[in-house]
């Protein structure tokens, strides 16, 4: 095993590489007196794990913890310092323990095997690569080798899905108390923020980092989103594509609204960001299909569609135009009493001018 050590005490540097040495004569231990010399290492070896004195020259502990996170994700950071008022910070940093000086060894014997533990479960995250799946259209399920992960409490799954829609933004630990605990002052929900991203955390442990992981930095919070096969990345890339005939697996990707079944406030902007994006999408590729001929195609797919709930202006008049190319006069008055019907009881409202006035140049 791998370990670093940094520590700008000399007698305690000596004390602890001394103890190390008798607990696991097998351990290849490196030393830094400072953070400079910590990532000249951390860039030159692959640690395992660090015990990471706090209070160090030019840069603190858990700042030089983020970095190193940054080059090495999967390091298991153990924080050692003289005071216990950083316990909060340590544990938002997803360290494993937290050692108060003096070190006694047989906590340090302690800290050092759940070190090796944890090195042991991310060597074979490394190496056994694990197919990661997110779907969020139609609901929130995330897949690791193609089993769903049960995601616990509620708060768990609102939590990733308010870091989710950030698109891998670092959020202050004081907007995400504000939007997810609105009814407590900050000093009472950080707690519970806290909690839930030990949970969630844990929740997600079956990934490597280097796949999905909660980051944090300078009091922010922020979901990572890297090797993983996602459905909204799939939608971004078909609304970018330019040759129409691609399109074809936009029905299977969109199988309903952003997260549906979550009334979150936060979370409508960019729940109506993907519809609009998804009904572009599918009105570019409806046109095309019935370039092709495929009318009756078109007119089965978004009938099944807008029968799921009402969509923007333009899809329900590519709806209609594809009813009027492939049927009678008949069906196109019917399909559009229909959606008339459906305006009145879905929305309590009349059917768009826009779309009546497009409705009569049919």
């Amino acid at each position: 095993m791998k370990v670093l050590i940094v520590e700008d005490e000399h007698n305690t540097l000596d004390e602890i590489q001394s103890l190390l040495a008798q607990i696991d004569r097998r351990a290849v231990l490196y030393t830094a007196k400072d953070a400079a010399s910590a990532l000249t290492l951390a860039n030159e070896h692959d640690f395992e794990g660090v015990f990471l004195d706090i209070r160090l020259p030019q840069m603190s502990g858990m700042d030089l913890a983020d970095r190193l996170l940054e080059i090495e994700p999967l390091m298991t950071i153990v924080f050692i310092t003289a005071f216990n008022n950083y316990a909060t910070e340590a544990f938002e940093r997803n360290a494993i323990d937290y050692l108060l000086k003096p070190v006694r060894p047989e906590r340090l014997a302690k800290a050092y095997s759940k070190m090796t533990e944890k090195a042991e479960e991310n060597k074979a995250k490394k190496y056994l690569k694990k197919n990661a799946r997110l779907v969020t259209f139609g609901g929130l399920r995330l897949y690791c080798d193609e089993e769903e992960i049960e995601w616990g409490r509620s708060k768990n799954v609102e939590l990733f899905s308010y870091l989710l829609i950030q698109n891998g933004k670092f959020i202050s630990k004081e907007n995400i108390c504000e939007e997810l605990w609105p009814s407590l002052d900050y000093e009472r929900a950080l707690p519970n923020l806290q909690v839930t991203v030990h949970r969630l955390r844990k929740t997600l442990s079956c990934f490597d980092r280097k796949t999905i992981c909660i980051k944090y930095k300078d009091g922010y919070y922020s979901l990572e989103i890297n090797t993983m096969a996602y459905d909204v990345y799939r939608l971004e890339a078909l609304a970018n594509e330019k040759d129409p005939s691609q399109l074809n697996c936009i029905w299977q990707i969109y199988r309903g609204p952003f997260l549906e079944g979550k009334s979150w406030i936060w979370l409508e902007t960019e729940r109506e960001r993907l519809r609009r994006i998804f009904e572009q999408t599918v009105i570019r590729f409806s046109n095309w299909q019935m370039t092709q001929g495929d009318y009756k195609v078109v007119e089965m797919n978004l009938n099944a569609h807008i029968k799921k709930g009402l969509p923007g202006d333009d899809l329900i008049i590519c709806y209609l135009k594809a009813v009027a190319l492939s049927g009678s006069k008949s069906r196109l008055e019917k399909a559009y009493k229909d959606i008339q019907v459906q305006c009145l009881k879905t929305l309590d409202t009349e059917i768009s001018e826009y779309v009546e006035k497009a409705y009569h140049t049919l």
